[in-house]
């Protein structure tokens, strides 16, 4: 057992919150910037923190466990998440569309979402750090939960390496065993992993950082920023070649890259480690106020960020009091009696291609072995699993209800009975009819027992239809929403160097300014209603709504109604990729309630 003293705790808390809001006002006015910083203190410096979203969503998942408790799910996360911000970048925006359309964990962080291995969870780390000190196995069960909301990929390796090493920093200050730890969270295989192990080699080899970084583009760089391989390594690369709190955020941002991400990121983890060493001159500059990004809403947060340190304090009594079964507190002296604290790597219990309906008392997952996708016409299928959670039989009606002239095929079970721990599946396809109604449906799963009512909604999401021509191939195609290109035609192929062509009309619900994002690696038009928008040659694929490469990207004003979009793409480059976002031009929020008109010749 492993007892923290609450002194300490109180101690290294605050040193992880104070220098997450250091490292990342060190590194938001140079957000983004690819090259070889200089920096030595804060340029400019700023005249209290600066509001960033490293910050923003933890403040969130404090104000949410303190509504449900320490057993507060997925489920709770993404509807707070829906509730109370509303970020268009990135993996947040795919997952604020997904969300939208009650399309939950885990597939949230899957669906049309091209940002799963970027640094959007990585940052949101330290809370689940702080609830779960001296119990790495509890935090990586916690950052999990939030990882997958939005990511799919590195961003969640991310998110537990980084858990790890700030849950076990509250009881080992050493940084090779700390390493060692959060290594042990996630396959060796890995990007981060390898990206982590290669930066240390590589600096032991050059004592230099310079050159380190010049290894670390050369090998893990990539062209979106916020990519989370080579941003960790930049942190880790700060941690081991500073000789101090100061040097070492410094070197992190001087990276470049998402440096408001890499400063705030290690900033906390040696704010935890050796919350003495944060220099006094970095704190008067960002004063002590909490400060949030516009884009929180309907937040009750704490004014201070030693008030928020409060909070997360009184919290983490309440998770360890529940949930761990390694530590406790005590008013006396840290003791560890076992710091060979290892892992093992943390197990994803789930599809992507599944979402968490309902916890307890009955947990049931709806799983689309074929994705969320559907055409007209064709056949979608679900599997519906059950467990039974409680400590009672469960006895309860079951009925489907379907979305206009759907059909289901397979019979389904009127009743389900199921005994406590036990689980049952329940497989069904769906017919679709021929036209669509919505751009998206819902099945509804309804739960009945004793008079009360229980409704589940299941999301479908319609298919894009184009009319594409290659050469003088031409095939009507139906594609995930966003994708451009066909994998499985027998028709069409994409061959670098060819001209794709392709038309659809899609309905928009309101008078709207527009934005249209033709991302491709080639050369790319468009047109809406036969007026010519954007025109690029040479890009690379970058499929971002807020900071698109301006000749890839047009805003136009939309009327009500039906609009024709036509494109031709000339990719250049293996493998092929191209994808159409279409987002509010001033929010720059995904627009999620277009209608797909079935017959083209309209």
């Amino acid at each position: 057992m492993i007892t923290i003293s609450r002194d300490d705790f109180r101690k290294r808390v605050s040193g992880c919150w104070l220098g997450k809001a250091i490292g990342g006002t060190l590194g938001m006015p140079h957000e983004g910037n690819s090259n070889v910083l200089d920096l030595k203190f804060y340029d400019p410096v700023p005249k209290g923190a600066i509001p960033n979203d490293d910050l923003d969503l933890q403040v969130l998942w404090a104000q949410l466990i303190d509504r449900h408790g320490p057993f507060l799910n997925r489920i709770d996360l993404a509807q707070g998440w829906y509730e109370h911000s509303d970020f268009p970048w990135d993996e947040y925006g795919s997952a604020s569309a997904n969300f939208a359309r009650k399309i939950f964990p885990p597939a949230s962080g899957h669906h049309s979402n091209f940002c799963g291995d970027c640094m959007g969870s990585p940052i949101r780390s330290e809370i689940w750090a702080v609830l779960a000190p001296g119990d790495p196995k509890l935090a990586c069960k916690l950052a999990y939960e939030d990882a997958i909301l939005d990511h799919d990929g590195e961003g969640i390796w991310g998110e537990l390496f980084m858990a790890a090493m700030e849950s076990a920093a509250f009881v080992i200050q050493n940084r090779e065993k700390l390493l060692e730890i959060g290594l042990s969270a996630i396959p060796k295989e890995s990007k981060i992993a390898r990206a982590v192990r290669s930066t240390i080699r590589w600096y032991q080899e050059t004592g230099d950082w310079r050159k380190t970084r010049e290894k670390i583009l050369a090998e893990f760089g990539h062209p979106n920023f916020t990519d989370a391989a080579q941003n960790l390594a930049f942190a880790i690369l700060g941690w081991i070649a500073g000789k101090d709190f100061g040097e070492a955020i410094c070197i992190a941002v001087n990276c470049g890259q998402d440096t408001d991400c890499t400063g705030a990121t290690l900033g906390a983890l040696l704010g935890i480690v050796d919350p003495d060493g944060i220099g006094e001159e970095w704190k008067p500059p960002i004063s002590n106020e909490l400060v949030l990004s516009p884009n929180m809403k309907n937040m009750n947060s704490p004014a201070t960020i030693d008030e928020f340190a409060e909070q997360t304090i009184r919290l983490a009594e309440q998770m360890i009091k529940a949930r761990s079964e390694k530590v406790q507190f005590t008013d006396g002296p840290t003791q560890t009696t076992n710091t060979d604290i290892k892992l093992g790597v943390f197990e994803i219990d789930a599809s992507f291609n599944s979402i968490l309906l309902a916890v307890k008392p009955l947990k049931i997952t709806a799983i689309y072995p074929q994705g969320f996708t559907f055409i007209p016409g064709g056949t979608i299928p679900i599997t519906l699993e059950f467990k039974n959670e409680s400590n009672d039989t469960i006895d309860a009606n079951l009925e489907m209800l379907l979305p206009a002239q759907w059909t289901l095929t397979t019979q389904t079970p009127a009743t389900l009975n199921l005994k406590t721990g036990e689980t049952r599946q329940i497989e069904m396809v769906f017919s679709v009819p021929d036209r669509l109604r919505m751009y998206y449906e819902y099945i509804t799963l309804r739960l009945a027992k004793n008079g009360l009512r229980q409704d589940h909604r299941l999301p479908l999401i319609s298919a894009w239809q184009w009319d594409m021509q290659i050469d003088n191939h031409r095939q009507s195609l139906w594609l995930p929403e966003r994708m451009l290109l066909p994998t499985d035609s027998k028709t069409l192929t994409v061959v670098p160097g060819k001209t794709i062509t392709a038309k659809s009309k899609f309905h928009f619900p309101r008078k709207q300014r527009v934005r249209f994002i033709l991302a491709s690696n080639g050369s790319g038009t468009l047109s809406i209603d036969g007026k010519k928008i954007i025109d690029y040659k040479d890009a690379i694929f970058f499929p971002m709504t807020h900071r698109a490469f301006e000749e890839t990207f047009a805003d136009v004003d939309i009327s009500l109604g039906l609009h024709t979009i036509e494109w031709t793409l000339t990719l250049a480059n293996h493998p092929p990729q191209a994808a159409l976002l279409i987002a509010d031009a001033g929010s720059c929020l995904l627009i999620h309630d277009v209608t797909i008109a079935t017959d083209l010749t309209q």
